[in-house]
């Protein structure tokens, strides 16, 4: 995704569990996880247009039994979407 619109790309329909990283339109970063093989990348990128997220620009990950995502919020709130395998590589972000 690219300027708020749909690119064009060739992949299969296989579904599998996704992660991708996003911006939206205040420029807030947004790291999005599915739990489940419930996307295609076709389905994916459908669904990140028609949602009222304001996404701008959107890069899919990797995915399948290496998504994985550990978010820790303000107080003790926390969302873990626990990966099938070990991961060889690890996105850590931290406000300034």
């Amino acid at each position: 995704m690219q300027n708020g619109k749909r690119t064009q790309f060739t992949t299969s329909n296989a579904q599998s569990r996704r992660s991708m990283v996003a911006m939206d339109k205040q420029g807030k970063l947004l790291f999005i996880s599915s739990p489940d093989d419930i996307f295609s990348l076709d389905q994916l990128a459908n669904l990140l247009v028609s949602s009222d997220l304001s996404i701008i620009t959107a890069l899919n990950l990797d995915g399948g039994a290496s998504t994985s995502l550990y978010v820790t919020g303000s107080g003790q709130t926390h969302v873990t979407i626990d990966s099938y395998v070990l991961l060889p590589l690890v996105v850590i972000v931290k406000e300034k």
